[in-house]
């Protein structure tokens, strides 16, 4: 039978409304695969930015720490130079005024006023130095620098290895926040090689536009009852005051600390 007009102009609509799709549904691939290669692009970069990020606060708290270092032990130098010099010419002195005390009255009095007056200026120059160490030795804290020595310190005289990721976060959070994410660290460590027997400890820190998140987790021996005790009771406590959460979770696998602390942008 012949073909009807109307037949053959529905068959070409159809036809071209496929050619149309498909050509429209190459076009989405296409993009799809240029949108997964531009995804992956920016996650290569991110991920570079992080470790750069996290090499660059290494870095940084390494310098510091060796900074203070040399300023201590400048300050000692002069501590011992100074004391020593000081001490030694008193010695001297004293010395020479056993011999003076039946022979040369005035002498020995002017043997004893130098030396009291090298007493003095060694007592002056001892307390300028010792309140320069003071200055340092108590560097304000930020929490890089701290969990730093911290894990330092784990790793130097345990037999458990400490991982830290800083990921992006800031240098510092201001002290308030920094004393909280540094005790929960602290807490999160003691757990693990007191009551854990855990071998490794993964500290992982993420910061958002809104939100702090820090996660302690180790591989000991979890428990099925998670009891809180001082150490995570006054964790809550610290948190509490920041509008903070801690969330804990034990597994055969290990122990798990998960902290989040909103809005830390008004305390800095």
């Amino acid at each position: 039978e012949a073909v009807s007009f109307h037949d053959r102009m529905v068959v070409l609509f159809v036809g071209i409304v496929h050619m149309v799709f498909v050509f429209a549904l190459r076009q989405l691939m296409i993009r799809f695969k240029q949108d997964c290669h531009a995804i992956t692009d920016l996650q290569k970069s991110v991920s570079s930015l992080v470790e750069a990020n996290v090499a660059g606060q290494r870095y940084a708290a390494t310098i510091e720490d060796e900074s203070v270092e040399a300023e201590r032990n400048r300050i000692t130098r002069e501590i011992h130079d100074s004391l020593g010099y000081t001490l030694t010419n008193i010695v001297m002195l004293m010395e020479a005024a056993k011999d003076l005390a039946e022979t040369d009255r005035e002498r020995l009095d002017e043997f004893l006023d130098f030396a009291r007056g090298q007493a003095l200026d060694g007592l002056a120059e001892t307390r300028r130095t010792l309140r320069e160490y003071r200055a340092i030795a108590q560097p304000e804290l930020n929490i890089i620098t701290a969990v730093n020595r911290l894990v330092r310190m784990v790793n130097a005289t345990t037999s458990v290895a400490v991982k830290v990721d800083y990921s992006n976060i800031l240098w510092t959070f201001g002290n308030t926040i920094d004393e909280v994410l540094y005790r929960v660290v602290q807490e999160g460590l003691t757990n693990a090689i007191r009551h854990g027997n855990a071998t490794r400890v993964d500290v992982l820190f993420w910061c958002d536009a809104q939100r702090i998140h820090l996660t302690v987790r180790d591989n000991g021996r979890g428990g099925a009852n998670i009891i809180d005790g001082i150490g995570l009771s006054g964790m809550r406590e610290r948190l509490r005051g920041l509008g903070g959460e801690l969330t804990t979770n034990s597994s055969p696998k290990g122990f798990r600390l998960a902290v989040e602390i909103p809005d830390y942008r008004k305390y800095q």
